[in-house]
């Protein structure tokens, strides 16, 4: 290989930032240019930027560098540059367009690599290897992620921090001795035949032993020797700060990734090279099935695996699985497959002095049958890689052009100050951030888990340099106050211009609307709910006396909100009681301080202990009452979260005064809800500096500074934690008018709604925010968490108020309507959903939380879910501030408002959506207060209507242009009525993932509503290709056919039996509930032969979630089944035969005497003969009722070529299975 040009001395004024490339323990990555190279030879090349606090691991990783810049290798990196400051270290390697096998393999079909290029990549990996251990290099972090693909397509290592030197030895290793002399105690095996390790497992007491348990285990032996205390192969010396250990005295070290780890450095047997060859196993076989062989339920299970599984195979590869585990001697040839099991070494072997590579190093795996036809020394001359990336730099990210100059300045601000630290700008280990997985924990008696989880428990440092221009370098004094006032004057104002929501008291939800329905139901639940345990937890706190049992959840915010939207006294009194008890907490705790747990959770909080967000929980309360003030008018509310906030900026001011500010950036990698933006709206109340300060030092800075940078970097990082952060950051824009917050909030919004955003109009898989376009990977029962979509709604609430745009209005409506109307559990008060499954198949009441209870389950979500339904009418209409006098109607939903300013009464009542009318019809009647007053009605006209959209006032007609507002001014007067009727359209939406193999996966929408299948999975929605326009093959369902809906039933000795079909099979079950599951399968419709003759007594049964097929019997004494139509026409016809007591008898047409008879719960075409007349009447006599289940207003029939669905509203379900992808190949 052409030697590398020398390692430059770099200097961050000469680099050109072009984006973020990702982040990682030790720091950021950026792709940069070098403003003073050679503009023809310019290239851009990545640089790490860390800061000295984990400079030992930088450093190491500079010198393996400049090592190999020193013997290069075509499959390892080099130094390209280094620069260092006094409080940062910077290094530079090529850049590697490819990304890493990681992301590569899922861009695969199945997620998986042909054998062929499993071969490519193993055999450049394994080249690699060899190179670094001929230095002395043992890596020991090998894992897809750290393998990246050059621009060539051949591959490349990196990330070598954890790697170190071990002496190569010069004597060959014997594997029949034992290491040590006869005295030495601590001594074992490193290789005997006779040497047998225990295997062992389920000891309590773990005794330094190879095994990892049984009550019963011995100490492992040496053949010859008495037995020993210990099981560690050999003795251990750690590495000193030089980074090199004799090899003989293996490394000790337990560093990797959990999944890649070997067995000895599992059970800290001390290690060498051989550990990665087995990372090679293990990243072979992932290559192979797309998972790890050993993943387990957790780190526990995961380890356990390790030491005592061997890995399971299904694909018939068998020289690659020989190389990997099984020891198997393989036929090539045409009779592939005809494989026995050897005693030859594999790359998965747990016994070190056994495994694959471990006597003559890379070139025992370099002959093994696997990579025979291999050229090892000219891998990168014959062979083209499968996979050549793009060399269009320009557009890999953000350019200096398109971020501007002020965003240029923060770039290079985060080069030298490194504000975004990480991806683990939350708690390690990562799932620690999810609120589920915590409550387990928390109701765990499994101390064994709980210890292993918290032993790798930190918090990686941010920094908030950055933004130093804006945030004090000391503690507030009394005499900064002006200063920082004339600061913020000094800061460009707001655009101004924002729009204003109307007081929820001023606006009212018609009752019979379905939003007006899920206010009730909201309202009924909370005139549920106790004072006294509201407030239980809180009186245990501050000592005072208890009574009953305590609840959680936050409520506050919500009563307030529903009394504005209700006007409930019941409810007033019932928050005021609260809100009066909380204050006597407070008093009798005095010091300001008010929660449900006592003030020692933030002493861990500050010391960066393990403790589960209490500042969520205050940033509830002091929401509450904040709300208590401003909704309900509730003056108490204010001086007690003006206490609360005066005792936590007396305690964040220790922390900064006793530590450093640093110290507390550190401490936000807890989750803090929305503490910026509860501060920032007490500042607007109070106007004391100190609540703006307290605000500001909750702005994450290592969260909000890669939405600074526009980088799409927000995977892996708990929603539900940062989006209020978020909206904490819209709140300062709106304080300060500093428009970096605004960007921040704009550019969030964007990358939300491109790359992460289920056709729902939520976001997160299982809490968290997966890689961007890649959603087909997350469809599961644990998708959009319920919170996520509150806050969400605030985010493009807010961008809509600032810029009046159309998107962020259409996206309030399609997450209104199809994730918030979604978690409730019909009109039943209490029942709400954490996550809303969007798994194929998947329902509301399975999964992990299915449906929540009344008074057991308050989760975040409940807290969340209680206020989105009590504040329905926020988002319905805003006005413009000013003179101007324009109202904005921005979500059609049967209502009235009292607009004060505007003068004006508006009625509005929207006729409700239906499938077989595709227009939304909506009746404004106006009335005037004021006689010759002059304002504008704008009225959004939604992007899914059509260029036939109608509008009238007073019988003038208009023709409004969908994605604008339709504008009216005039001196308004009474009964003025104005009438839009706006057409109603299908389409497809594709999920949002960028692969080719999911292009076909996309959901169906009926204008804002999402229409889900009823199916237990099948996903294969395939039209006729002869039909080009979505109407030919999604058929509206008439109106007249749920007068069609039948249930057929029997009555038995204890219950009443229905006819239901499971699987293609019809048996009777018992009488379900409607909305169930089963309520689908024991619905049918009647569907008449003679369809000029509704008396017609020839009919067929078409089930309710089949539409198209129908029951059919198979001949006499057979059983029923369902059947299509076109094959089975003349077995589904029965005539209705009735009896003289309200039943009724199937007799099969094609059969004459045979009816559909009940034998035993088995559905069968039973004849009349060789039975009792009683009997056999018995059997064969039903009763038909009205159906189950029901067809929704909106409802259609997709046609496909094997089957049809049945689509429904999302919102209209509650425990019938669903699917809302498709994979439509039209």
């Amino acid at each position: 290989m052409e030697a590398p040009p020398p390692p430059e001395n770099l200097h961050f004024d000469n680099l050109r930032p072009i984006k973020v490339l990702g982040n990682g323990a030790m720091g950021t990555v950026f792709l940069v240019h070098n403003l003073i190279s050679d503009p023809s030879a310019r290239s851009p090349f990545a640089l790490k930027v860390s800061r000295l606090h984990s400079d030992h691991r930088a450093r190491w990783e500079i010198t393996v560098l400049r090592r190999l810049h020193l013997n290069p290798h075509p499959f390892l990196p080099f130094l390209i540059g280094s620069s260092e400051t006094n409080e940062f270290i910077a290094w530079a390697i090529p850049f590697c367009p490819g990304r890493d096998l990681n992301i590569l393999r899922h861009r695969q079909p199945d997620n998986v690599f042909s054998v062929s290029v499993i071969r490519f990549y193993l055999a450049e990996i394994v080249c690699a290897l060899e190179h670094l251990h001929s230095m002395g290099i043992v890596f020991r972090d090998l894992k897809p992620e750290n393998v990246l693909v050059q621009e060539t397509g051949h591959v490349t290592l990196t990330d070598f921090d954890l790697s170190r030197t071990l002496t190569i030895s010069t004597k060959k290793h014997e594997r029949h001795t034992c290491a040590g002399s006869k005295k030495y105690e601590q001594r074992t095996c490193i290789g005997s035949k006779k040497y047998e390790p225990c295997t062992c497992a389920g000891s309590k007491k773990y005794d330094q032993r190879t095994c990892i348990g049984s009550k019963k285990c011995e100490p492992c032996t040496c053949i010859g020797s008495k037995k020993i205390n210990s099981a560690r192969v050999l003795s251990v010396t750690r590495a000193t700060d030089t980074n090199s250990a004799v090899y003989g005295e293996r490394s000790n070290s337990f560093v990797g990734t959990e999944e890649y780890l070997s067995p000895e450095m599992v059970r800290g047997d001390g290690h060498e090279f051989s550990v990665d060859w087995w990372a090679v196993g293990i990243l072979a076989y992932e290559m192979l099935y797309g998972t790890t062989p050993f993943r387990g339920k957790n780190r526990k299970d995961t380890f356990a695996r390790i030491l005592t599984m061997e890995p399971k195979f299904t694909r018939k590869t068998t020289t690659l699985t020989s190389l990997i585990s099984k020891g198997m001697s393989c036929q090539v040839g045409p009779r592939h497959g005809n494989c026995r099991y050897t005693g030859r070494p594999k790359l998965l072997e747990k016994e070190p002095t056994r495994r694959l590579g471990y006597e003559k190093g890379a070139r025992e795996i370099k002959e093994h049958e696997f990579f025979r036809g291999v050229r090892w020394n000219m891998l990168t001359e014959v062979v083209r890689p499968p996979f050549i990336p793009s060399r269009d730099y320009d557009n890999v990210g953000l350019t200096v052009e398109t971020i501007g100059v002020e965003m240029l300045a923060i770039v290079l601000m985060v080069l030298l100050h490194d504000c975004v630290m990480g991806k683990e700008c939350t708690n390690i280990p990562t799932q620690l951030s999810s609120h589920t997985f915590r409550y387990n924990l928390l109701n765990s008696n499994n101390k064994t888990w709980i210890s292993e989880v918290y032993s790798h428990h930190h918090l990686t440092p941010t920094d908030d340099s950055a933004w130093a221009g804006l945030l004090p370098r000391r503690s507030l004094k009394q005499e900064d106050e002006f200063s920082w006032r004339m600061m913020y004057k000094n800061i460009k104002n707001p655009d101004g211009g924002f729009l204003n929501e109307l007081p929820l008291s001023d606006v009212r939800l018609d009752p019979d609307s379905v939003h007006g329905q899920a206010q009730q139901t909201n309202l009924e639940y909370l005139l549920m709910l106790d004072v006294d345990r509201l407030v239980y937890s809180f009186r245990i706190t501050s000592g005072l006396p208890t009574i009953g049992m305590a609840y959680g959840g936050h409520y506050l915010s919500a009563s307030a909100q529903m009394w504005a939207s209700t006007g409930n006294s019941t409810l007033e009194n019932q928050m005021t009681a609260v809100v009066s008890a909380l204050a006597a907490c407070q008093d009798r705790i005095g010091t300001g301080y008010l929660s449900a747990f006592p003030p020692e959770f933030f002493d861990r909080f500050e010391a960066i202990k393990r403790v589960w967000a209490p500042y969520y929980t205050i940033h509830k309360i002091m929401a509450g009452l904040v709300d208590q003030y401003i909704v309900a008018g509730n003056s108490q509310a204010l001086k007690m979260v003006t206490r609360m906030a005066d005792y936590f900026c007396r305690r964040v001011q220790n922390v900064i005064t006793r530590y450093t500010i640093e110290r507390h950036w550190l401490s936000l990698n807890e989750e803090t809800g929305g503490m910026n933006d509860v501060l920032y709206r007490l500042y607007t109340i109070t106007g004391d500096i100190k609540h703006l300060w307290l605000a500001h030092l909750f702005d994450k800075p290592c969260f909000l500074g890669l939405l600074a940078l526009k980088a799409d970097d927000i995977s892996g990082y708990h929603a539900n934690s940062h989006i209020p952060i978020v909206i904490g950051a819209q709140r300062r824009y709106e304080v300060t008018g500093d428009p970096l917050y605004k960007e921040i909030g704009t550019f969030f919004m964007d990358i939300v709604n491109a790359s992460h955003m289920y056709s729902t109009g939520g976001t997160s898989f299982r809490e968290f925010w997966s890689e961007p376009k890649r959603l087909a990977s997350t469809l599961h029962t644990e998708n959009e968490e319920s919170c996520t979509t509150y806050n969400m709604l605030k985010v493009s609430r807010n961008l809509f108020r600032w810029t009046k745009e159309m998107a962020y209005a259409d996206y309030y409506e399609r997450a209104l309507t199809n994730s918030v109307l979604s978690i409730q559990r019909g009109k039943e008060p209490g029942i709400m959903i954490y996550m809303l499954p969007l798994a194929p198949g998947s329902s509301k009441a399975t999964g992990f939380h299915k449906w929540g209870s009344k008074f057991n389950d308050f989760w975040c979500c409940y807290g969340t879910g209680i206020e989105s339904f009590s504040k329905m009418g926020d988002s319905i209409y805003f006005e413009e501030a000013g003179n101007s006098h324009a109202l904005y109607i921005i979500q059609y939903i049967s209502s009235s408002v009292d607009w004060k300013s505007g003068q004006v009464f508006l009625a509005q009542k929207v006729k409700p959506a239906v499938s077989w009318d595709p227009h939304l019809r909506v009746t404004m009647i106006i009335s005037s207060k004021k006689q010759g007053a002059s304002s504008t009605l704008k009225f959004r006209i939604p992007f899914w209507t059509t260029s036939d959209a109608k509008a009238s006032l007073n019988g003038q007609a208009f023709s409004p242009t969908p994605g604008t507002f339709l504008s009216l001014s005039k001196q308004w007067s009474s009964n003025d009525l104005i009438n839009l009727d706006l057409p109603i359209t299908l389409r497809m939406e594709a999920i949002q993932d960028d692969r080719p193999e999911y292009a076909s996966i996309h959901a169906i929408l009926y204008g804002p509503y999402l229409l889900v299948g009823l199916t237990d999975g099948d996903i294969d929605l395939r039209p006729d290709h002869s039909l080009t326009s979505l109407t030919d093959w999604i058929i509206p369902v008439p109106a007249e056919f749920n007068s069609q809906l039948i249930s057929v039933s029997q009555e038995s000795i204890s219950s009443t039996l229905v006819l239901s079909h499971t699987a293609n099979s019809i048996t009777m079950q018992k009488l379900p509930e409607p909305g169930s599951n089963s309520s689908v399968f024991a619905t049918f419709r009647l569907v008449f032969t003679d369809q000029n003759n509704m008396n017609s007594q020839a009919v067929m049964l078409e089930p309710f979630s089949l539409p198209g097929s129908f029951l059919v019997h198979q001949g006499r004494e057979q059983r029923l089944a369902i059947g299509s139509y076109s094959i089975t026409w003349n077995n589904s016809v029965f005539y209705i035969v009735t009896g003289g007591d309200g039943t009724v008898r199937l007799e099969a047409q094609s059969e004459e005497g045979c009816f559909v008879s009940n034998a035993g719960g088995v559905v069968k075409l039973e004849c009349d003969y060789g039975r009792s007349d009683d009997e056999f009447l018995k059997a064969t006599s039903f009763v038909m009722r009205d159906g189950i289940s029901r067809y929704d207003p909106i409802s259609f029939v997709a046609k496909g070529l094997r089957r049809d669905f049945l689509l429904q509203p999302l919102f209209s379900l509650r425990d019938e299975h669903y699917t809302v992808y498709f994979n439509i190949n039209q």
